[in-house]
């Protein structure tokens, strides 16, 4: 969610770009790579949710998704 949102200048936190329309339009393609992940870990929760790296794939994924 963070990649959606940011601070505006008087501190309050908006969103850069309405999730709705950005899960609508590329929910597949991230799909896609956080199911890498998923694969990657076996299926295992725990590696999944407490490895850095897969957030950051994911973070990555929405990055791209968002700027193709």
């Amino acid at each position: 969610m963070r990649e959606l949102m940011q601070v505006n200048p008087n501190g309050k936190l908006v969103w850069k770009i309405e999730p709705n329309k950005i899960l609508e339009e590329k929910l597949q393609k991230i799909l896609v790579m956080y199911s890498s992940i998923i694969k990657f870990a076996k299926w295992d929760p725990q590696k999944i949710g407490k490895d850095r790296g897969s957030y950051e794939i994911v973070s990555g994924a929405i990055q791209m998704a968002i700027n193709n």
